[in-house]
């Protein structure tokens, strides 16, 4: 709740926080992270490759090493395995 509150108050172009965050747990998280896997390897997702070359780069993961790349991002999938889950969204309209 404290990331919450302090990204509530997060200055921005037009003084507002157009996003919602979704919090899950428990079993709801763990289908939730199913689903995700399984839109992952459908190959159904919206992808910003220039955001994982970063993140791989940052976890020390070559671009080439396909393999490791794959098990990174089904842990994304589903949280990292952390015990709650966060999903930060903003409305259509609001994207860049």
């Amino acid at each position: 709740m404290e990331v919450v509150e302090a990204a509530r108050a997060a200055p921005s172009d037009s003084n507002s926080q157009p996003w919602c965050v979704y919090l899950v747990t428990g079993k709801a998280k763990d289908a939730l992270g199913e689903a995700i896997t399984r839109a992952y390897h459908a190959n159904v997702m919206c992808v910003d490759e220039v955001g994982r070359r970063r993140y791989y780069s940052a976890l020390s993961i070559d671009r080439s090493d396909v393999a490791a790349r794959a098990r990174q991002t089904e842990r994304n999938c589903v949280f990292l395995d952390a015990p709650v889950g966060l999903i930060f969204a903003t409305h259509a309209a609001d994207e860049t």
